[in-house]
């Protein structure tokens, strides 16, 4: 009589990671709009972090917070395991990853209402301007020039600014030119004929690399290896571009 042994291995689930990113659009799918939370394509860096998790052979569950709330958040709560979105020096109790993605502020307005391109901060002076929260503390040139502005306010919705540009209520928005272009194609989706006005944009800041903190260094040493990996072999780069096509060009 012949035996046929079976070897039968388990399945071991995935682990998975708490983390907290940004409730913005363009960045994480879900972001909140005047509306409510909205279900739009997924936004540029969840994409990313989707891929190098994939890579890590681990899952991740991103809830969304204000920008500067979610690094708080991260440092408070003993129950989540990595914070996104990340820049330059923090308080944040963890493993920095090496740069994921970058960010490029500058300013956004409509041909219109200006004479002649913006070149720099400067040609802001007399106007209405409007930015994110923490914008001043990330930039410290526009903090000092910010008395020559008409007026100058930060708020952290996002699709805020481009409603107030188009309405006439700022002259003016700094942000990251890939966030502001994905809230102004959500609101063109509500109003063609009075969110079609063209747009400039121009570039005033260095280009801002962003991170992720874990509390692990273990995972954080997962997220450097594939990162390197992914972007050796430019999959990222094709990703970045796949989102530009999507939701900026064929908007």
């Amino acid at each position: 009589m012949t035996f046929i042994y079976i070897a039968i291995y388990p399945v071991l689930a995935k682990p998975m990671l708490a983390g907290v990113g940004v409730d913005i659009a363009g960045v994480f799918q879900g972001y909140t709009g005047s509306k409510g939370p909205l279900k739009t394509v997924v936004g540029r860096e969840e994409r990313i972090i989707l891929k190098i998790f994939e890579c890590m052979n681990t899952e991740i569950d991103i809830k969304l917070a204000p920008f500067g709330r979610h690094m708080s958040m991260f440092n408070s709560s003993k129950d989540i395991d990595v914070v996104t979105t990340v820049y330059g020096q923090n308080k944040l109790v963890g493993f920095e990853t090496h740069s994921h993605i970058t960010f490029n502020n500058g300013v956004s307005y409509l041909a219109e209402k200006f004479g002649q391109s913006i070149q720099s901060l400067n040609d802001l002076k007399g106007k209405r301007v409007i930015s994110f929260v923490g914008a001043t503390k990330m930039f410290p040139e526009l903090e000092i020039i910010i008395p020559a502005f008409k007026s100058y306010s930060e708020i952290s919705n996002q699709e805020i600014h481009s409603k107030m540009l188009f309405n006439d209520r700022v002259d003016a928005v700094i942000s990251d030119a890939v966030i502001f272009a994905h809230h102004t194609a959500e609101l063109q989706r509500e109003n063609q004929k009075l969110y079609r006005k063209p747009v400039k944009f121009q570039q005033v800041f260095k280009p801002t690399p962003f991170y992720l903190v874990f509390k692990s260094k273990m995972y954080r040493d997962k997220f450097n290896g594939c990162l390197s990996k992914l972007n050796s072999l430019q999959i990222l780069d094709r990703l970045n571009i796949e989102y530009y096509n999507e939701v900026i060009i064929n908007k």
